[in-house]
């Protein structure tokens, strides 16, 4: 505040922000051109507000961080409260790292799974190929089975006929 008595202006809010600027470097400066500065100043803050509140991407906040600095500095010198938009773009950029880094680290992982995927599919056409391998092999000894099967039943079939009474009558039979 000035020595010509309180600003119409302090204290108020802006950007839903307690603010109660001294504006001690206009203390020299007729009403009207306090009155016009200070309106500019609180113009210039909420603005600041504005660029903040209105970011997309992370391009952006290191734009627009370079470019309000000066101005936050300026803004703070005439006694803004300037901490949360500081805090504001402090939480920007933290997020924003964090969510490059989840970025990052869901790619990798989508590119680990994505791995471990063509791996087992890999793991499945290679039984696929070793089931069809081993059917044809199981066909091939079902086949050999059959034909055994069939050879035995022939063999029985003709099997002579020998039972215990033709035995006992050979052992019987004379000698010479």
């Amino acid at each position: 505040m000035d020595s010509s008595g309180p600003s119409p202006f302090s204290p108020r809010i802006l950007a839903g922000i307690s603010q109660n600027p001294h504006f001690q470097a206009l203390s020299s400066a007729s009403d009207t051109i306090r009155t016009n500065v200070i309106r500019a100043y609180d113009e210039t803050f909420l603005d600041a507000v504005a660029k903040i509140q209105s970011l997309s991407s992370d391009g952006d906040l290191h734009n627009l961080k370079a470019s309000l600095q000066s101005t936050i500095t300026q803004l703070e010198n005439m006694g803004y409260d300037v901490d949360p938009l500081l805090n504001r773009i402090d939480l920007l950029e933290e997020t924003g790292k964090r969510v490059v880094a989840m970025k990052e680290s869901s790619i990798e992982r989508i590119a680990e799974v994505s791995r471990r995927l063509e791996e087992k599919k890999s793991d499945l056409e290679e039984i696929k190929e070793e089931i069809a391998r081993l059917s044809e092999v199981a066909e091939e000894k079902k086949l050999g089975i059959d034909a055994l099967l069939r050879m035995v039943e022939n063999l029985k079939v003709m099997k002579p006929e020998f039972d215990d009474s033709s035995l006992a009558h050979l052992a019987k039979a004379p000698f010479v």
